[in-house]
């Protein structure tokens, strides 16, 4: 076994490297802590989201969303038909059909937001089917958890989370396509 004299390192010289690797150490830490990765799939507050809002006796667009954690969407829109001055009932097929792409990048930012603030736990919907207004149906599936939500009237608390798939629905840049496929309801 060597003694201190014969490794060339002196008590005060051990305790300097020590404090330095130490500090070192510490900034890391500190930098890692502080930097803001992206979030993961995993780190999401949602595996997927579907959307449904229908109703109005087919006088305003009908929409059935899907979107995953990785920001793929599908989209079927029927029933886009508006009442013309005349009160003619037209539809405009070029905004109907089967739509896929990604989501827009600030509103799922928005819809992230939303999901971890709202409370998703307590949210609930009254289950309300009546009259002639849209039903609205949010279905998310996260932390092993599939939470159902519908009602025509839906609480005040659900309204922004409401507002970011409709802009979803509306603000995503999606390719028409000719593949069906089904949405669950």
């Amino acid at each position: 076994m060597k003694s201190k004299a014969e490794d060339g390192l002196t008590d005060a010289k051990r305790h300097e490297f020590m404090a330095k690797g130490l500090i070192l150490l510490l900034i890391g830490l500190f930098c890692l802590g502080y930097s803001s990765p992206k979030k993961t799939d995993a780190a999401l507050p949602f595996n997927k989201i579907v959307f449904h809002s229908i109703g109005c006796f087919e006088s305003c667009l009908s929409y059935h969303l899907q979107i995953n954690a990785n920001k793929n969407m599908e989209l079927y829109v029927s029933d886009a038909g508006r009442l013309n001055r005349e009160n003619n009932f037209k539809s405009d097929t070029s905004q109907m059909g089967y739509f896929s792409g990604s989501a827009n990048d600030s509103i799922f930012e928005d819809l992230i937001k939303e999901i971890e603030t709202i409370e998703l736990a307590k949210l609930e919907f009254d289950g309300a089917k009546c009259c002639d207004g849209t039903i609205t149906t949010i279905i998310v599936y996260y932390d092993g958890k599939r939470k159902f939500l519908q009602s025509m009237f839906p609480p005040q608390k659900a309204d922004k989370l409401i507002n970011i798939l409709y802009g979803l629905c509306r603000n995503s840049k999606l390719t028409k396509t000719a593949k069906k496929f089904d949405i669950e309801e």
